[in-house]
């Protein structure tokens, strides 16, 4: 468990589960987090921050 939660701290990817859990795949589900999607606005307004830049280094 602790070179666990050091590779966990580390940033490293890890598995961590039995011989049992892994026959059940039923044990294996996503978790649905109901976020909105931004990413067109975001795409947006990054658009308009970068123009306004490019901008103030042109005067």
């Amino acid at each position: 468990m602790e070179n666990l939660y050091n590779q966990y701290r580390g940033n490293r990817p890890f598995i961590f589960g039995d011989k049992d859990q892994m026959n059940n795949m039923d044990f294996i589900k996503a978790i649905k987090t109901d976020a909105p999607i931004v990413f067109d606005s975001l795409q947006q307004y990054k658009k308009e921050i970068w123009n306004e830049a490019l901008t103030f280094l042109r005067h």
